[in-house]
């Protein structure tokens, strides 16, 4: 057990802006992202990991181009642990239909070499995504070798990249949770009045509820920040993770918005 092991809880999830089929995904600009990691350090939240679906088709538990993005996630949110080793604590999750149909959960990294490797540029572009290839060296430079099972090769099976990451589910009765709300409406070209019912619907749900639990909630946040202005935001983010948030400035804000 290294001395950084921790335990992280999953608060809520973000989608991104993405393209996809049934085969493969590529994620597009994200404008938001900025905002995002703004409100998520206001709620005292920080990004932890990556989660995708899957239909697995083979033996390779992460695809080539899996793994080389869960290398690039991890070198990027790295950071000097206090023992002065460079570490990242950033997951990528699998969700998988199992035997009976129903989603199977895999947490996992990949290992310091491999995320050495993609931050040096050592792998190569194949056609068989079930491999990793290593490139060849080109005029002037050097390449280090690769060896698996004591010989050189340029082809490494991406299995030996991957390490499990154990994970649980959390019992109902322990209330760690920051976000304990998920259906705030994500509000995206509606018209006026029914912004204003899905609004007015939500906050109806939730009446009897105290102010920091209703408005703990991604995308009411976003929805302020767009709808008002960042910094409101931010503050109202701030003052939920201080328990401290004031339900009648917020109930007015969004009154005036709204009528």
């Amino acid at each position: 057990n290294p001395p950084y092991k921790i335990t992280a809880i999953v608060e809520t999830l973000y989608e991104p802006p993405q393209t996809g089929n049934h085969n493969s995904f590529s994620l597009n600009e994200d404008k938001d992202k900025s905002l995002i990691d703004k409100l998520s350090e206001g709620l005292s939240l920080k990004c932890i990991g990556w989660i995708f679906t899957t239909l697995k088709d083979g033996c390779t538990t992460l695809k080539s181009k899996e793994i080389i993005m869960a290398a690039k996630y991890q070198q990027e949110y790295s950071f000097i642990h206090s023992s002065g080793c460079h570490i990242s604590r950033f997951v990528t999750c699998v969700v998988s239909p199992n035997d009976l149909g129903e989603c199977k959960y895999e947490t996992y990294m990949v290992s310091d070499m491999c995320q050495a490797l993609e931050r040096d540029n050592i792998f190569d572009t194949i056609n068989d995504d079930s491999k990793m290839g290593i490139r060849d060296a080109q005029k002037g430079e050097i390449m280090p070798i690769v060896y698996v099972e004591n010989k050189e090769s340029k082809i490494v099976d991406p299995n030996f990249f991957i390490i499990d990451i154990e994970h649980n589910f959390i019992s109902d009765k322990k209330d760690k949770n920051i976000i304990k709300t998920f259906d705030f409406p994500k509000i995206s070209k509606d018209r006026k009045s029914e912004v204003k019912k899905k609004i007015q619907d939500y906050f109806n749900k939730y009446k009897k509820v105290e102010a920091n639990v209703k408005c703990a909630n991604l995308n009411f946040l976003i929805y302020i920040a767009n709808n008002f202005d960042e910094k409101t935001a931010l503050n109202i983010a701030q003052q939920i993770s201080d328990k401290s948030l004031d339900w009648e400035l917020v109930e007015t804000l969004i009154t005036h918005y709204i009528e």
